[in-house]
């Protein structure tokens, strides 16, 4: 028998000789990348920094900005923002790994600047993390609060992801232990589906859970994206590199999917584009009907819930 009775959590009753135990909380870094968005970016701070379980540190990694976003970060006058420069533009992939190499904390969480986060965020997917590698959570839409999917599962497995179901509103959705992140870069030569690439990289590798829970507000306002270009160029070179993410997988995927998920990405600006027909006969040779059509029928079905959503 141990020569002192077990240490009590209320330490005010802790028997003599017994060290207090300290219950420390998770250390979360938030990585927030930011380019061209003041106004929207310290919202986005803000959000993190109202969480119930306090981050360490708020990374805002600023990708060449040319307006005034520094000294809107610097305002925001809390210790735990860390406001950093990179030297050149590389995008958002670029921008988070920025912040992922100096982060300090156990887990990271991303936060893109055009989003908030729900207070209880972090607190809930920490919860939810035994077990898990990373926890992803559901969105709601900024402008009205609308749920735009629910997806009733605990765990998110690579063939959910071949056969094109979408978890989550993207990177901001993201709780991720930090070592496994660590060793798990974004890819940076990505210019679209950056979160189906690193979410099907860590299926394949660890035990992923997801909360159907939207506690992301996700941005669905008409401001500038950087999928804006991809909406009306359709030159050869611009396509090859919407392609590159399933191109990449394409063993994986198989035949039938990775057609799927290429005419998924040809067609996510068909009714933005001036040669609607033309595009679309495109992707019909490269890709075939019947796979042209699911993905169609997925994106028309996705497009009338959203415009549904935005008259609630």
């Amino acid at each position: 028998m141990s020569a002192h009775p077990q240490c009590s959590h209320d330490n005010s009753h802790a028997p003599t000789g017994c060290k207090p135990v300290v219950i420390r909380p998770p250390l979360v870094s938030v990585v927030i990348p930011t380019r061209n968005r003041a106004p929207m970016v310290a919202n986005a701070i803000r959000s993190a920094m109202a969480q119930t379980v306090s981050p360490i540190e708020i990374i805002v990694v600023d990708d060449c900005s040319a307006d005034d976003t520094a000294a809107v970060v610097g305002l925001l006058n809390d210790r735990r923002v860390r406001y950093v420069r990179r030297s050149s533009c590389g995008g958002g992939s670029a921008a988070r790994n920025t912040g992922i190499g100096i982060a300090n904390g156990e887990f990271i969480a991303f936060l893109d600047d055009d989003d908030e986060w729900l207070p209880e965020k972090l607190a809930r997917q920490l919860a939810a993390i035994s077990g898990n590698i990373a926890v992803l959570c559901n969105v709601r839409l900024k402008s009205n609060g609308a749920v735009l999917r629910r997806h009733r599962r605990a765990f998110i497995r690579p063939a959910h992801l071949r056969r094109g179901f979408v978890f989550g509103g993207g990177m901001s959705t993201f709780l991720v232990r930090a070592d496994a992140m660590k060793r798990n870069l974004l890819d940076e030569k990505l210019t679209s589906y950056q979160d189906w690439d690193l979410l099907l990289r860590l299926t394949m590798r660890y035990p992923v859970g997801y909360l159907d829970e939207p506690l992301v507000q996700f941005n669905d306002g008409d401001h500038g994206r950087i999928s804006n270009r991809a909406a009306v160029d359709s030159s050869p070179g611009v396509i090859e590199e919407r392609l590159r993410p399933v191109l990449k997988h394409r063993e994986f995927l198989g035949s039938f999917w990775f057609r799927y998920h290429s005419a998924k990405l040809l067609l996510a600006h068909l009714r933005r584009r001036h040669d609607r027909l033309a595009h679309l006969c495109y992707t019909l040779r490269q890709c075939g009907l019947p796979a042209t059509f699911l993905a169609w029928y997925h994106r028309l079905e996705f497009e009338l819930r959203r415009a549904a959503a935005r008259r609630q």
